[in-house]
């Protein structure tokens, strides 16, 4: 019978020299090669090239891959492609797949160390972008971004040498729902002044940013149809900025966990939401029990911490 998906993950034994037994290059349309710490080599991912048809292809956990992605040049029906944690991935080996591709949806680089994102052009295509954890990435990956009109959820997470100049490129995405921006230290509030003009944002991470302030905050009061803010250690909030809270109608989640200079007076704006349902306050130290007292009177809040 003719095979359309195939599922062998975690198979530590995998090098891909068993690809060019399976009989099935013209039906399988869903592969998963996935493994921690995996063995997949160059040599063996040459197998897939026959692989016409395939819709879906989990590579995540084979670090020693390094240029062999050009095997997959011709699969030019590829909607996804995960190579999370493929550490030794670089810029030209994701060009030489992407410069094929029409109709990728979904692609995972997350925890691939080594690219930077100099020369790399990602597929107008792609609605789910994952980078997370790409500790070399830079701005330069976003001088170029076909894919702005479509993209959907983007996740930059501790993309460390990332700057303003790479968010601002981002510019205003049309369709985004997912944006996280955390753990990028030299972001500043031009940053978020360049992230309020995406109005279709329902998901917004911004945690563990140093330089972001109330001020800078205030950049997102047009937010209107965001449903969580994770605000975790933001050591330049106070709290003046939850104003905007008030003009979220569809705010349920709110994440204030060790903003150790968060004021009694910040939580009265979160008081008077009318949507909250969680909130989180762990390891606040500068708020008192006369601010968690201000609290008792949103009768939509069903989980807090502290």
């Amino acid at each position: 019978f003719p095979l359309g998906e195939l599922d062998l993950s975690n198979s530590s034994a995998m090098t891909g020299e068993q690809l060019k037994f399976l009989n099935c290059t013209k039906t399988l349309k869903v592969l998963d090669l996935s493994c921690g710490r995996g063995g997949l080599t160059d040599e063996g991912l040459a197998g897939l090239a026959g692989f016409t048809e395939l819709r879906s292809l989990d590579l995540n956990g084979h670090g020693g891959l390094q240029m062999g992605l050009e095997a997959l040049s011709g699969l030019k029906k590829l909607e996804e492609l995960n190579v999370y944690g493929c550490h030794g991935l670089r810029d030209e080996a994701f060009m030489a797949v992407f410069k094929n591709q029409k109709n990728l949806k979904d692609l995972n680089m997350g925890f691939c160390w080594w690219h930077k994102g100099e020369g790399l052009v990602f597929p107008a295509s792609v609605e789910n972008l994952y980078l997370v954890e790409s500790k070399q990435l830079t701005d330069a990956a976003f001088e170029i971004f076909p894919c702005r009109d479509n993209v959907v959820h983007v996740n930059l997470f501790q993309c460390l040498p990332m700057t303003d100049k790479g968010i601002i490129a981002l510019g205003r995405m049309p369709k985004v729902n997912t944006l996280s921006v955390g753990c990028i230290r030299a972001l500043t509030n031009e940053s978020l002044k360049s992230i309020g003009e995406n109005v279709t944002l329902r998901e917004l991470n911004i945690s563990d940013n140093d330089l972001f302030t109330d001020e800078g905050i205030t950049s997102l009061k047009n937010l209107r149809a965001l449903e969580v803010l994770n605000l975790w250690h933001l050591k330049g909030l106070t709290g003046s900025a939850l104003e905007i809270l008030l003009g979220m109608p569809k705010i349920r989640e709110l994440n204030l966990a060790d903003c150790h200079h968060l004021t009694d007076e910040g939580l009265g704006f979160v008081k008077d939401s009318k949507s909250l349902e969680a909130l989180y306050l762990d390891n606040c130290r500068t708020i008192t029990n006369a601010g968690i007292a201000k609290l008792a009177g949103n009768t939509k809040l069903k989980e807090l911490t502290l």
